[in-house]
């Protein structure tokens, strides 16, 4: 696990992104961060990769989706996952949801659960924080998807896509809910059931 906390480490990518102007040199001290066998550069290297996934055209699309699966199928700690998927969901806000969507819907049925919980990571901290309400849709159907994953971390992270666009779309997802709870998979069900109880609690705690 980390030595240390979260703060310093996004202080240090952002610090070490605003020394490195250019793009190949920062995906060069990225590259060999990442290389390092600590936890730390590693988290540091995934707070970093937000302006190294340009996606506006095909090829730059294709590197960009690149980067992230091998990153994230080298990472065994969840805490480096965590890290990328916050700079996926910063690298969306820059206005390619929908190219990061089809990469997730593509990942959705990979072997490796690293890569099929990387998108409802990266939806849940996007939605966090206000962002992109306008693709709860997109969301909402990467979660109907993976909602019965046999991965307890995937799981996780569609619940935490859930309910972090419940605090902001409360009846959009309420609705969805109610429906998936009908859903023929039971895991699909028990989530639904456990998700709009966080939800309804957290709720209660703010009243």
């Amino acid at each position: 696990g980390l030595r240390t906390t979260r703060e310093p480490l996004q202080e240090a990518a952002e610090a070490l992104q605003r020394a490195v102007e250019s793009s190949d040199r920062l995906r060069a001290f990225v590259e060999a961060i990442a290389a390092i066998d600590l936890p730390e550069t590693r988290v540091v290297a995934a707070l970093c990769l937000a302006p190294l996934l340009p996606t506006d055209d095909e090829e730059k699309e294709g590197r960009s989706w690149e980067t992230v699966r091998a990153f994230v199928a080298s990472s065994s700690l969840l805490a480096v996952r965590e890290a990328a998927a916050d700079s996926l969901a910063r690298a969306m806000e820059q206005g390619s949801v929908d190219s990061w969507s089809r990469a997730f819907h593509a990942w959705s049925s990979d072997p490796d659960p690293r890569l099929r919980a990387i998108g409802p990571a990266a939806f849940a901290a996007l939605f966090g924080r206000g962002k992109a309400p306008e693709k709860l849709f997109e969301g909402l159907q990467l979660a109907r998807r993976l909602a019965d994953d046999a991965d307890a971390d995937v799981r996780r992270q569609v619940g935490a896509l859930l309910a972090a666009a419940g605090r902001k779309q409360g009846p959009a997802v309420a609705r969805f809910l109610s429906r998936l709870r009908e859903d023929e998979r039971e895991g699909a069900r028990k989530l639904a059931a456990e998700t709009a109880k966080r939800l309804s609690g957290e709720g209660d705690r703010h009243h």
